[in-house]
């Protein structure tokens, strides 16, 4: 660490409201597409205009293929800002208005906080934040700048998203605040123990000796031995609670997270890297553990080392005085490490997510990776993930470092100068040897409970990091196929799709425009068109995994939202593009691990299907294990088991996204004639003739419009 390094800390004092000085505050994205949001957050945070990234999403949604400097204006305008952008040179950037936005490697948007000769201040929301050199930047900086001044007008505050509590982490844990009182109880016999061992040693050394009465130290020996062995009784039963509330607590916390995570829409998956998503997890467990293990004792301990802090100051106050002013000086160095910890940590944490993602991704894409011969260089982007990932847990190490070895200088120097006043207040009869003795372990035991107290104060800071990562799932607005009704509807199969316009976000064009379509129970209908003509987009309108932008779509002549539209997915199947089989074997695949399994259903399927006797030629038949991509089976037998497990649960609509491009001819016959005979109403999506010619109606889209109705 270098002298400017510590010469900011000092500055900044890092956010523990000690001490302010404007600074930008880094605002990390979590959407792949929401960069620019997370700069105009920067920057309105900057300007004491506080935003909150997910207010901002919520209100501004951002588009799936991110934001042009045109729609960061207009959203700049909306929030309270007087919007400017530049084409500046590089030789002109230092007269920018800072903070300032600029475009960068042409597909991203970062922060400039402030310039001077030597660079630029860079906050980049993809979590760095760094001084850039100018030739550094040239390499980057696209040459477009947003300047934004605040406006004078008042703006009306946009609504707040609810701050994750931890308290809603722990519903349905059951017998919380007993748990709180039985630690509290055994901690405080703890800590009565502890306090009467130093007396003990104190009597001992200046009362026994002198008298010489082993009789009386048989005595003293054996009323401090119990005190021992109850609070190491109440320590052993403390543990044990702990250990049984932790485990409560972590299946709490995780249940009510996943349970919450598989309620959010589909669009926040697709928005969010998979490694991410799992790293948010982690986030779990210092929770858990600051609220029921360390953070309870911590609290007891920091107030019972009041009492101790009276005693020492019975003993002497200069010495208590010199202990009190080393506690100060461990304070101060905490806080003024305080930020970068945070920054560090964070860092470290998403740095790790963006390197899981990358190698889950990889090994989805072995085969391709394989065939294309690319497993070097991917393999080198993962390394160098991988070294950005160790990177943060090297500064977090370095930081940590730093605190603990200034932490042990200040005790040292405290403990060389008590000592040597204790041993002048010796020779001068003021204090005896037991007494001194006794002021020692009293002052270690008032110091390691305080610096514990302030640690578990700088963790639950640090808790904040732990919510926000947690709060992107847990105060995620759910589907919005379970805010309507829940009652079981009897499913007819009809569809009307009434005047329908979509698009993903406020921002976006239309994906969908004006479409209307009449689908009768038991008819089987093709859409066709180009690719990117919005085919997909519809199919997912119609089977409620997206709510429309414009109009309507009716089920049996009822909207969907009043027809209750998680009774209409019980009574339909979805084949997409992107289906997968999961860990397990076919009949549970097929049967979607059900507990209780209609084998003979799963049979019958499977012939409809075409896929049985393809099953049946395996060495375990329906036993057959799959890994979770399927990649025991061919594209054929994988898509056929899928159509499988859609038709397992007796469905009244199939929509189907491509769901038989893998068949050749023949087989894909025999699956029409199979469902077919189903009588269910049937929508697919397909660009092979044979298959587009077997519907009862064609519909041919055409930029996000239907242009023809066969």
């Amino acid at each position: 660490m270098d002298v400017l390094w510590l010469r900011a800390a000092v500055g900044e004092m890092l956010d523990l409201h000690f001490f302010r000085r404007r600074s930008v505050r880094m605002v990390r994205q979590i959407e792949l597409a929401e960069c620019g949001l997370a700069c105009l957050a920067m920057v309105a945070n900057y300007h004491g205009r506080g935003q909150a990234l997910q207010d901002l999403r919520r209100r501004f949604p951002p588009s799936h293929r991110g934001t042009n400097i045109a729609k960061l204006m207009s959203i700049a305008d909306q929030i309270g800002f007087l919007p400017r952008a530049l084409k500046v040179p590089l030789d002109e950037l230092r007269l920018l208005t800072f903070p300032a936005i600029l475009h960068w490697n042409l597909k991203h948007f970062v922060v400039a906080e402030r310039a001077s000769s030597r660079g630029v201040m860079i906050h980049n929301p993809d979590g760095h934040s760094r001084w850039y050199s100018w030739n550094d930047l040239s390499l980057h900086f696209s040459g477009i700048a947003l300047e934004l001044r605040p406006s004078s007008e008042k703006q009306e505050p946009l609504p707040t998203a609810n701050t994750l509590r931890i308290r809603e982490l722990f519903s349905g844990m059951g017998g919380i605040l007993s748990v709180i009182v039985q630690v509290l109880t055994m901690t405080l016999i703890i800590q009565i123990a502890s306090i009467a061992t130093p007396y003990f040693m104190q009597v001992a050394l200046d009362n026994t000796i002198s008298i010489q009465s082993v009789d009386f130290l048989l005595a003293l020996a054996a009323g401090f031995g119990i005190i021992s062995v109850v609070g190491v009784a109440a320590g052993w039963l403390r543990s044990f609670t702990i250990l049984t509330a932790s485990s409560q607590a972590n299946l709490s916390i995780a249940s009510n997270t996943v349970r919450k995570l598989f309620r959010l829409p589909i669009s926040w998956f697709e928005r969010r890297h998979l490694g991410d998503i799992l790293s948010r997890f982690s986030s779990i467990q210092p929770i858990q553990q600051l609220i029921l293990e360390k953070g309870i004792i911590s609290i007891i301990d920091g107030i019972f080392s009041i009492s101790v802090m009276i005693l020492m100051f019975f003993y002497n106050t200069l010495m208590t005085l010199i202990a009190l002013l080393a506690i100060l000086t461990y304070v101060f160095t905490r806080i003024i490490f305080f930020r970068y910890a945070r920054e560090a940590k964070q860092e470290s944490i998403v740095s790790h997510g963006r390197e899981q993602s990358f190698l889950i991704e990889s090994i989805r894409g072995i085969l391709s990776l394989r065939l294309f011969g690319a497993e070097t260089k991917r393999f080198s982007a993962w390394q160098a993930k991988m070294v950005d990932a160790l990177n943060g847990d090297i500064r977090t190490a370095r930081i940590q470092n730093w605190e603990s070895s200034l932490c042990s200088l200040i005790m040292a120097l405290q403990d060389i100068l008590i000592i040597f006043i204790s041993v002048i207040m010796i020779s001068r009869g003021d204090m005896t040897i037991g007494m001194t003795f006794a002021f020692i372990a009293y002052k270690q035991m008032f110091i390691s409970r305080i610096f514990l107290l302030v640690d578990q104060y700088i963790s639950f800071k640090m808790l904040g990091l732990h919510l926000d990562r947690l709060s992107d799932i847990v105060k995620g607005e759910e589907d919005w196929a379970f805010n309507g009704r829940s009652a079981d509807r009897e499913l007819k199969g009809g569809i009307t799709v009434d005047n329908v316009s979509f698009r993903y976000s406020s921002g976006d064009n239309l994906v969908l425009r004006n479409i209307s379509m009449e689908v009768f129970p038991g008819d089987h209908v093709a859409l066709t068109g180009a690719s990117g003509s919005g085919k997909s987009t519809l199919l997912k309108l119609i089977g409620g995994i997206e709510k429309p932008t414009q109009g309507s779509i009716l089920i049996d002549g009822e909207p969907m939202e009043e027809f209750g539209i998680r009774s209409f997915h019980q009574q339909i199947s979805v084949i997409s593009q992107n289906d997968n089989l999961f860990s397990g074997t076919i009949a549970s695949n097929i049967a979607l691990f059900e507990e209780i399994m209609d084998i003979d259903r799963v049979h019958s399927v499977a012939q409809d299907a075409a896929i049985h006797d393809d099953i049946m030629a395996m060495p375990m038949k329906y036993d057959t294990q799959v890994s979770e991509l399927g990649s025991t089976l061919s594209g054929g037998q994988k898509q056929r088991i899928i159509l499988a497990r859609a038709l397992y649960r007796n469905p009244k609509i199939l929509l189907i996204d491509e769901g038989t491009a893998h068949l050749d001819l023949v087989r894909e016959m025999q699956v029409n004639q199979a469902i077919k005979r189903l009588g269910i109403t049937r929508i697919i999506i397909a660009h092979r003739t044979e298959t587009i010619n077997s519907a009862d109606r064609i519909y041919i889209m055409e930029d996000g419009s239907l242009i023809c109705d066969n």
